[in-house]
C-alpha cells in the first residue's frame, strides 16, 4: 500500500477484479452479508478447537511433568500408625466322632493372625515447608513435612484383649506404620517408655526396619517392640521428615486423636472425613486443627486382622477415614488459557458486531475474507499467550499477547476500511474486550454470570444493528 490512500483508491477502480469484487459487496443485502459473516464465525470454531487441543496437549505434558517431580521427591501421602501388632495362632477345631459314639473336639489346622491393637490417646504434628521444583520448562510444589507421632497404650487393657486367643507370641509384637510413599522417609527416630508398678520410667531407642509386615499395609515401615507382663503403660513418641507433594493426611487411630497442622503455604484445601475443628489462613500460611474421638469412625481399638460378617475388613476402613490438607494451587497457567479459549467464539461474535457497525457508519466494507483473517488474528491470540504463559507467568504473557493481539487487527482494520478512525474505535473495542476476559478468568464465582451479561449486550446489538432489515408492503 502507498503513502497517499487516494492512490491506492484509484488503482483499485483501475482493476477489473477490484472493482468487480468491491461491486459485487456492496450490491450483497445486509442479510446476506450478515449471514455470510455468520458462516464465518462457525468456520472459526475450526482453528479454536485446535488450539484448545493444543492447550490440552500441554496440559498433559504439564501434569506428566508433575508425575516426574512426584516420583522423584515423594507423592501425596497417607500416615497410618502406630499400630500395635501381636501376632496370635488360631486352633481351629472340629467335632469329630469317635468309634464308641463319644463325641470331642480335635484341632484340624493352626492359623496364624495379627491382632492390631490402636492407641488411647493419638496426637500428631505436622509442620509442611512447601518448596518448588523444577523439571524442563513445568514447576511444581512440593514439600518437606516435619511429624512428631506420639501414641499411648493401656498394656492391661492390651493382656485382656489378646489373651482371649490361644497361642500369643509376645516376643514377635512389632509397631507398625503405614506411610503411602516410602521413597521420601528421612531421619526417624522412635522411642518408647515403658510405666508400671515399681517401674519409674524406662525409655528405649528403637530400631526401625523396612517393610510393614503385613499384607494389607503395603508400604511403610514397622519397629519391634518388647512386650513384657508386668508394664501398665507404653508410651511411643516417633518423629521423621517426610517429602512429598501434593497433599498429606493422617488417619485418627487413637481412642482420642489430636491432629495439629500448620504450614506457610496460603491456599490449603482440607481433605479427608471430617473438616478440622479449628483452623486459621491467612495470606502468609495456616494452622488446622483435629479433634476426633474414636465413635467417628467405624472400626474398634482391637480387632483381628481377619474379615467379620458383613464381610469388610477393619484394615480397609481405616485408610479411608482420614484428614489432612492439599496445598492446592488455585489457578495454574494452563486452566486459565483453557478457559480463555471457551469464551474465544464470543470475543469473535462481538467484535464483528463492532465492525459491522463502524461499516454502516462509513460507505466501506470489508471482504469477507477480511473478516476471516481478523477471527483468525483473534485465534492466534491464544497461541502467543499459551506459548509465553510457560515461560514468564500469565499476567505478562497476556498483556504482550494483548497488545500483539490489538495493534494487528487495528492497524489491518484501518488498511481495510481507509478510516484510522474507526481503526482506533476497534482498538478500543478489542481493548475493553480483553480486560473484560482477564475480569472473567479472576471471578471464578461469576464468571457466569459476566458471561451471561455478554451475550445478553451482543443480542441486543445485533437486534439494534438489524433493526431495518424488513422489507416495506
Amino acid at each position: 500500500m502507498s503513502q497517499n490512500p487516494q492512490e491506492d483508491f484509484e488503482f483499485e477502480e483501475q482493476n477489473p477484479k477490484s472493482r468487480k469484487c468491491r461491486k459485487l459487496i456492496s450490491q450483497m443485502t445486509p442479510a446476506k452479508r450478515y449471514m455470510l459473516v455468520a458462516g464465518i464465525v462457525l468456520c472459526l470454531l475450526i482453528p479454536l478447537w485446535f488450539v484448545r487441543g493444543l492447550v490440552s496437549d500441554r496440559m498433559t505434558l504439564y501434569h506428566a511433568a508433575v508425575e516426574s517431580i512426584g516420583d522423584s521427591w515423594g507423592r501425596s501421602q497417607l500416615i497410618q500408625g502406630p499400630l500395635l501388632i501381636v501376632p496370635v495362632e488360631l486352633h481351629e477345631r472340629e467335632k469329630i466322632k469317635r468309634a464308641d459314639g463319644v463325641i470331642e473336639w480335635a484341632t484340624t489346622r493352626v492359623v496364624s493372625r495379627f491382632v492390631v491393637v490402636l492407641p488411647n490417646q493419638f496426637t500428631a504434628k505436622v509442620e509442611l515447608l512447601p518448596e518448588e521444583r523444577v523439571r524442563s520448562i513445568y514447576r511444581h510444589t512440593v514439600y518437606t513435612s516435619k511429624i512428631v507421632l506420639n501414641g499411648s497404650f493401656m498394656l492391661p487393657d492390651i493382656y485382656k484383649s489378646v489373651n482371649k486367643w490361644n497361642g500369643v507370641r509376645w516376643e514377635r509384637a512389632f509397631l507398625a506404620f503405614g506411610v503411602a510413599d516410602p521413597r521420601g522417609l528421612e531421619d526417624i527416630r522412635c522411642t518408647a517408655c515403658f510405666a508400671g508398678p515399681g517401674i519409674i520410667s524406662e525409655e528405649i531407642v528403637l530400631s526401625a526396619e523396612p517393610g510393614t509386615g503385613l499384607n494389607w499395609l503395603e508400604s511403610g515401615f514397622r519397629v519391634p517392640l518388647p512386650l513384657a507382663p508386668g508394664r501398665a503403660e507404653l508410651s511411643l513418641a516417633l518423629s521423621m521428615r517426610l517429602n512429598g507433594s501434593s497433599g498429606i493426611q493422617i488417619a485418627p487411630i487413637g481412642e482420642n486423636s489430636l491432629i495439629d497442622m500448620q504450614s506457610s503455604w496460603p491456599h490449603p484445601s482440607f481433605q479427608g472425613e471430617k473438616l478440622p475443628t479449628e483452623r486459621e489462613v491467612t495470606s502468609t500460611g495456616f494452622t488446622a486443627r483435629w479433634k476426633i474421638p474414636h465413635l467417628a469412625r467405624s472400626y474398634p481399638q482391637c480387632f483381628l486382622s481377619e474379615e467379620h460378617s458383613s464381610g469388610m475388613r477393619y484394615e480397609h476402613q481405616m485408610g479411608r477415614f482420614t484428614v489432612g490438607a492439599d496445598l492446592f494451587e488455585p489457578i495454574t497457567y494452563y486452566s486459565q488459557v483453557e478457559r480463555a479459549t471457551k469464551y474465544g467464539i464470543l470475543f469473535i461474535c462481538l467484535t464483528f458486531v463492532g465492525i459491522i457497525a463502524f461499516e454502516a457508519s462509513i460507505a466501506m466494507r470489508m471482504h469477507p475474507l477480511q473478516y476471516g483473517l481478523v477471527g483468525l488474528a483473534m485465534t492466534v491470540f491464544y497461541l502467543i499467550l499459551l506459548s509465553l504463559a510457560e515461560h514468564m507467568g500469565f499476567l505478562a504473557a497476556y498483556a504482550i499477547a494483548c497488545v500483539a493481539a490489538i495493534l494487528m487487527i487495528s492497524l489491518y482494520v484501518a488498511a481495510a476500511l481507509r478510516n484510522a478512525l474507526r481503526a482506533c474505535g476497534v482498538a478500543v473495542l478489542l481493548a475493553a474486550l480483553y480486560i473484560l476476559l482477564y475480569a472473567l478468568l479472576q471471578l471464578e464465582d461469576y464468571a457466569l454470570l459476566v458471561g451471561t451479561g455478554l451475550v445478553v449486550c451482543m443480542l441486543g446489538v445485533l437486534m439494534y444493528v438489524t433493526r431495518n432489515l424488513g422489507y416495506k408492503s
